[in-house]
């Protein structure tokens, strides 16, 4: 039986926003990690709760999810977040488009080239309008 607090953002779509939000956290805990200064993950999940609305005990699977995005990527994975595959061509690309994002980098074309084809338009149109 699935407990009621798991339940409660069950088939709520992720948004550009969470992903860019859980991709900057990430990535801060992997610095925090490779500095050797303690934290907590609870504590920047409930961060997060507060932020978006979304259940605590949601990210842990999320933060997986990305760690199988960051193995593909070949960078430094989040200790504690055993990669889990089981995320779609759209929530990948928001995982790739977030980490560059939070790095303040472009995004590799060799990646943009796996995104599926109208997101890779999209971001054709967006070269052309500069």
């Amino acid at each position: 039986m699935i407990k009621k607090e798991n339940r409660v953002n069950k088939g709520i779509k992720w948004t550009q926003e969470e992903f860019d939000a859980c991709l900057a956290t990430y990535v801060k805990m992997v610095k925090l990690q490779s500095k050797g200064t303690k934290f907590k993950k609870i504590d920047m999940f409930r961060d997060l709760e507060k932020q978006f609305g979304r259940k605590a005990n949601q990210y842990p699977l999320r933060f997986q999810n990305i760690s199988h995005i960051m193995v593909e990527l070949g960078v430094t994975v989040l200790n504690g977040s055993k990669p889990a595959s089981g995320i779609g061509g759209k929530n990948r690309q928001y995982v790739i488009e977030g980490y560059y994002k939070a790095l303040g980098k472009q995004i590799p074309a060799k990646w943009v080239k796996t995104f599926p084809d109208e997101i890779k338009k999209s971001k054709e149109e967006q070269k052309e309008v500069k």
